[in-house]
């Protein structure tokens, strides 16, 4: 096949492979083709800027909502030069810079939320780096390609390359510099032109730096120095955004008030905006960086709180009597409205006795001594809320005694009502809702209140509630939900279905009932200045 047909075969595939991604949506700009992306950055020796490129191109992929397409980040890549005190000692990067990348991976994965086992320290790491990258080559097809990002030495890649036995023909790598193509270290290991005299035969698709009309091809990209490396007041809506992952990426400069160098993040821009054959900017710079970073993905969905699980210690009844030496089974009905149950236990007078997965089997408590025993049931949620249950049943002294009476209980769960609005009440659209509530907790105190309007949450209070007022209710039916913790974690929640519809009567615009009708006269109002149609010097005052 020649290269032309090849190229045409290639962008066939990655047109028909377009972005599809998880539920929220992005700024306008992202176009990425679809498959996994590998970076490689090299951060230890020459040049501090991958210092700030790594968390900087870690945070586009976040904020483009394709956090999960990073299979693998790996850094300190300077393979001959590894296990020193390496530094350039320019500005704040200097000291360690291996350790000034660990620093800027480990801000990463804690700000981005990224799974830590995909990142690789080179100098450590090495063998477990090229397997990794190997492995991911190999599970690349058609509808599962793999994007390298090189932004380094190209001698890892060639080893990942090297240790894959096939997937190379749906391998693209990218790099942007000339002098990391060109680059070689040990005497003994490869550069760009390696790469590409040795694997493109095998299929892969090399994406380098151009210059002149080369860059118009999808085989070019411009030397991102051009837009992402420039002068630090570019970059100061970072250090003064609202968002602190923002600051966090400004501080990682390690070139003072030099510049402002993250220029190897500018190839993760090109591809999260189409790549080689989808059209993805070769040219971004600070504005483009800044409307993706301060409009990030995750702002576009709404935080959900999680609700925590519900749960019923159904036997035994709590204040049952049983017989000494005899045997009872406990049994659960837990259920979580947002997830599902993750963990169930089984604690018996304080001690933990039986822990289950999601699936509960019924813990039998056997030889029951005599006396009073304390039985708690404790479930969690897929996200790690917890609720607990407690009751207490008695053993009698010998099969032939009668147990002692049951103490009186009082606990109980806390319970909510909505005293206003009532169900199926209607409202003007456009209208203020008052959100009135009843609640107690029998055997302790509410800690908080939660409202939810169609499923959801519009305001959190502490022990204290104050009504939540729905301003503006848009036309249509509404649910509105309340929710209620008490000190020892139970909830209660009560629901209300209301419509806003117009022509509704003056009386159900509010959340009360009409005023009575007036036996009075109409009250009057006279104006006494200024008089009607009263002409009036321009600049003065009218009282």
């Amino acid at each position: 096949m020649n290269r032309i047909l090849t190229l045409t075969c290639l962008s066939l595939f990655y047109f028909t492979n377009l972005f599809s991604q998880s539920n929220c949506t992005p700024i306008p700009e992202v176009n990425f083709p679809g498959g996994r992306v590998i970076m490689s950055f090299d951060g230890n020796v020459h040049d501090d800027d991958d210092i700030l490129a790594l968390p900087y191109a870690t945070g586009l992929w976040w904020a483009a909502g394709l956090k999960d397409k990073v299979v693998q980040v790996e850094y300190n890549n300077h393979v001959c030069l590894i296990n020193n005190n390496e530094t350039d000692g320019s500005g704040p990067g200097s000291g360690d810079d291996s350790q000034n990348m660990r620093n800027s991976a480990a801000g990463a994965i804690s700000r981005f939320d990224y799974n830590p086992n995909i990142f690789y320290d080179y100098e450590t790491q090495g063998n477990a780096s090229t397997s990794k990258m190997s492995s991911e080559i190999e599970k690349s097809t058609a509808s599962n390609p793999l994007w390298i990002i090189a932004g380094g030495p190209m001698e890892t890649v060639w080893r990942g390359l090297e240790g894959a036995t096939k997937g190379h023909d749906h391998v693209t790598v990218i790099s942007h510099s000339a002098w990391n193509e060109a680059h070689l270290h040990c005497g003994d290991d490869h550069n760009w032109t390696d790469l590409k005299n040795t694997y493109q035969n095998r299929g892969v698709f090399f994406v380098g730096f151009c210059s002149g009309s080369g860059c118009s091809q999808p085989s070019g990209l411009n030397d991102q120095n051009g837009g992402f490396s420039s002068a630090v007041s570019n970059w100061s809506w970072m250090q003064n955004s609202s968002k602190e992952y923002n600051r966090w990426i400004f501080g990682r400069n390690p070139f003072g008030n030099n510049k402002f160098d993250p220029s190897d993040a500018g190839m993760s821009y090109y591809l999260i905006t189409g790549g080689p054959f989808n059209g993805g900017e070769k040219k971004p710079d600070h504005n483009d960086a800044r409307k993706l970073m301060e409009n990030p993905c995750e702002d576009n969905v709404p935080p959900v709180e999680n609700i925590p699980p519900s749960l019923t210690i159904t036997a035994p009844v709590s204040g049952s009597v049983v017989s000494v030496g005899s045997t009872t089974t406990i049994s659960l009905s837990a259920t979580d409205e947002d997830g599902f149950i993750s963990k169930h236990q089984i604690f018996v007078n304080g001690t933990l006795v039986d822990t289950d997965g999601g699936n509960y089997t019924p813990y039998k408590m056997s030889n029951i001594a005599a006396g009073t025993h304390t039985i708690k049931a404790t479930v969690m949620d897929n996200t790690g809320a917890t609720t607990s249950k407690t009751v207490s049943i008695t053993a009698g002294s010998s099969p032939t005694t009668p147990p002692p009476p049951p103490p009186p209980t009082t606990g109980g769960d806390p319970s909510v009502t909505i005293t206003s609005p009532s169900d199926g009440q209607n409202f003007d659209p456009g209208n203020t809702v008052v959100v009135t509530l009843d609640a107690n907790d029998p055997d302790g105190s509410i800690i908080k209140h939660q409202v939810y309007v169609d499923n959801k949450l519009v305001d959190t209070d502490g022990s204290k509630y104050t009504p939540h007022k729905i301003n503006a209710i848009s036309q249509g039916s509404h649910t509105i939900k309340v929710v209620v913790t008490d000190n020892d974690g139970n909830t209660a929640s009560s629901s209300v279905t209301i419509d806003a519809q117009a022509g509704t009567s003056p009386g159900e615009n509010e959340n009360e009932a009409p005023d009575p009708p007036s036996t009075g006269s109409a009250p009057t109002v006279i104006f006494n200045t200024p008089i009607d149609n009263q002409e009036v010097a321009t600049g003065s005052t009218v009282s």
